[in-house]
């Protein structure tokens, strides 16, 4: 989840800062690479905050279920199919996430 809460601040911030360099009347004077730059900004965060909610998807997918008096972890893959495992995935998962936290 540190991913998604970081790109969607950085997604939500840069495009009030394109939206209030969009009103400069200075904006238009600006090089051409400038203006690309500051206007592809606020779209540079949303692929993170789209992936971000498909490992939230995958990690709320996990459940437990008991058989015959073990517990064993079923959960539905991005691609549709259900995946099983007798140890719990969800802090492996949670490890890979963690780009801003440690």
């Amino acid at each position: 989840m540190y991913t998604f809460w970081f790109s969607a601040i950085w997604t939500t911030l840069t495009s009030i800062g394109v939206i209030y360099l969009w009103q400069e009347p200075e904006f238009v004077l600006q090089t051409p690479l400038f203006k690309i730059v500051m206007t592809a900004m606020p779209f540079v965060g949303v692929p993170f905050v789209w992936d971000s909610l498909r490992k939230l998807r995958l990690l709320r997918s996990v459940r437990e279920v008991k058989i015959s008096g073990h517990t064993e972890f079923v959960w539905t893959e991005l691609d549709g199919s259900e995946k099983s495992s007798e140890t719990d995935p969800r802090p492996a998962w949670d490890n890979e996430d963690r780009n801003f936290a440690d």
